[in-house]
Parts: structure tokens; C-alpha cells; sequence
């Protein structure tokens, strides 16, 4: 902290601007604040334009733009964003955000071929679906979702801290960010009839959640795999822990935020009926519920899959090929009366 100080350059300016509202540490976030005023008073002027200063920087590359994936079951979304450099190649970083969380992970290139970004940005998205948006759009989601890790307690990777002010010399579309991902979307009257068949397709292949990490669905988890499989206590048990989801308005803020991020991507993707059926979700109770409940015995199932089969990590369970293991009993056990009873789910 000091030794930004002493630097006496615009750039230490902002960073002691930053810690001093930003920094977990209270002693090290009022050092910085009382260097911040100690430039201040050495003639630093604290109005400055930070989006002039980086425009100066970056002066030599141009933003291409910004890159989503829709969101999985735990409400993680891939970005990527990418400038081009006068000589022809990419500067870009890749961020996983969580919408509640914040940015959880980042890595970039300072120069890479325009050939070996395609390859790269194919290989992080892999099957997921994603759109290329504009700068302003991006910068948007960019700038709030940010705003979310560091508000809350959310260690922020230091490679974003770095990343990000490649960033700094665009601006975000002046709107709000929900109005942004409901921009253009309508209520589908025929909704409930045809819902069931895009949560069963592909598209929402990862929407289910790590049950060991979710506090409500690991007592559920728990409570199934105590008792010998009978598919009316897990009924109950599932009716239970829906009724209480859905009675938390906290959570579902939360839930029809991903939603609305689904659709927002769907809709980039010309897939714009099939974010209005989800979006009609959303403003219909019994919907939601039907939705919910979609999701809960995906997540159920997948649990107990995962416990019996010899599942990588990266894969997708709902699509990979199953390879049965011996391991767990009980668990193939359930596995058996959920598929005997949940097949139009799962």
C-alpha cells in the first residue's frame, strides 16, 4: 500500500481508490484510503477519468466484443472477452461467473493467432450453448455480475483483478440488468402444454443442481438414501422440500434471475420462442412449480447416478453413455425406482 503510494502515478490512484472500498482487511482498507487522501492532497486529481486514461492504453487494439453461455444448474455462465491488437492478433481472458457469487475463476493470453482463439474459445464453450453479444450488452453483465463478488464474500481470483482492465475503456448499455435479459420477451399462451419438451431436450441438459452443495437438496439426499427405496416416501420427501423452495422468496428471486439469463441467451441464439415459453415460466405459479420439480429430480437422480457410475467430471450424465459400477447398493437400488417411476423427467 505504501509503496503505491510513493509510486505517485494515476494508476496506484485508483487501485488505493479501489482497496479502500473493496478490501476485506479493515486495517489494510483504511491504510489505503489515508494514502488515497495523501495523493489527493499532493495535487492527484481524484476526478480523472479512468475510461480516458485506459482509452490512451488500449489505444492500439480494438474490443471485439463479449461471449455467454447460458447457465448451468448451479447458476455458473462461461464469458469471454477479446480485443484485436492493430497487428491482427487477440488479446482475450475467459471468466466462469456465478450469478449469486460473482467471477470464480480466470485466465487470458496477451497474444494469441485469430486461428488459435477460435480453436480455444470452441473448446471453453464446448457443447454449451452461448452467443456472441455486444460490447455494450456485455460490458453490462460484465460490470454487474462483478459488482456481485465484490459485495459479498467471494474470494476474487487475482488473474480477474488483472484481467478486467483490458475492460475498462468501453462502456456498459444503460439499462437495467434485468430489464436487459427480459428485453423483448413475451408470455407464450401455449406454454404449459410444450415446456415439459425444451426441458427435456439438450438445451437444459445441465439444469440440476450438486446436491452435496446445496443445503435444502443434500437433507433430501440424505433422507432418501436412509431408508429402504420407496417411491411414495421419496414423493413426499420431494413435496416437501419443493413446497419449502418454493415458499423461500429469496431463492426464487434467484431462480427466475437464471431463467431470465436462459432466455436472454436463447433469445442471442434465435431461439426466441422457446425463451418465451421459459420466460411464460416465470409469471405462472404452476409452472414454476412444474419447472422446479423438473429440476429437483434431475438433480435427485443425478446424485444417485453419479454414486453408482463411474462418471468423469466433465461429463455430462444426462447425455454420456452409462457404465454401471458395483459400488453402492442402495443407490442402484433407487436408481431403479426413480427410473421405473420418473422416466417422462429424466
Amino acid at each position: 500500500i505504501q509503496a503505491l503510494a510513493d509510486s505517485k502515478s494515476y494508476f496506484a490512484l485508483e487501485a488505493l481508490n479501489w482497496c479502500s472500498k473493496n478490501c476485506g482487511d479493515k486495517k489494510l482498507a483504511q491504510l489505503a484510503k489515508k494514502s488515497y487522501k495523501k495523493m489527493s492532497l499532493m495535487g492527484f486529481d481524484t476526478n480523472i477519468d479512468k475510461k480516458e486514461v485506459y482509452a490512451q492504453l488500449l489505444k492500439n487494439s480494438k474490443p471485439l466484443g463479449f461471449w455467454y453461455s447460458c447457465a448451468d444448474g448451479n447458476s455458473n455462465i462461461s464469458c469471454v472477452f477479446a480485443r484485436e491488437k492493430d497487428k491482427g492478433t487477440i488479446q482475450t481472458f475467459f471468466t466462469v461467473f456465478n450469478l449469486q457469487k460473482g467471477p470464480i475463476s480466470t485466465f487470458g493470453f496477451d497474444e494469441v493467432t485469430k486461428k488459435d482463439f477460435e480453436v480455444i474459445l470452441l473448446r471453453f464453450f464446448k457443447s454449451s450453448l452461448h452467443a456472441k453479444l455486444s460490447v455494450e450488452e456485455g460490458k453490462l453483465i460484465f460490470d454487474t455480475l462483478s459488482s456481485r463478488g465484490w459485495s459479498g464474500k467471494t474470494v476474487i481470483p487475482y488473474e480477474f483483478i488483472c484481467w478486467r482492465e483490458i475492460t475498462y475503456d468501453t462502456n456498459a448499455k444503460e439499462i437495467n440488468f434485468h430489464d436487459l435479459l427480459k428485453e423483448n420477451l413475451e408470455k407464450n399462451d401455449k406454454a404449459e402444454k410444450l415446456i415439459t419438451k425444451i426441458l427435456n431436450s439438450d438445451l437444459f441438459s445441465s439444469w440440476y443442481y450438486n446436491c452435496e452443495n446445496h443445503q435444502t437438496l443434500s437433507k433430501l439426499v440424505q433422507n432418501i438414501d436412509n431408508y429402504t427405496p420407496d417411491i411414495k416416501q421419496i414423493e413426499q420427501e420431494l413435496n416437501a422440500t419443493i413446497k419449502e423452495m418454493l415458499a423461500d422468496t429469496d431463492y426464487i428471486e434467484k431462480f427466475k434471475e437464471k431463467i431470465y439469463f436462459q432466455c436472454y441467451i436463447l433469445k442471442k441464439t434465435n431461439m426466441q420462442n422457446s425463451a418465451n415459453i421459459l420466460y411464460s415460466a416465470t409469471l405462472d405459479t404452476t409452472m414454476l412449480e412444474k419447472l422446479l420439480t423438473h429440476i429437483i429430480k434431475k438433480s435427485v437422480y443425478a446424485h444417485f447416478l453419479q454414486k453408482t457410475e463411474s462418471v468423469n467430471a466433465t461429463e455430462n450424465i444426462f447425455i454420456k453413455k452409462r457404465q454401471r459400477s458395483n459400488d453402492n447398493k442402495n443407490a442402484k437400488e433407487i436408481i431403479k425406482t426413480l427410473e421405473e417411476n420418473w422416466s417422462q423427467w429424466i
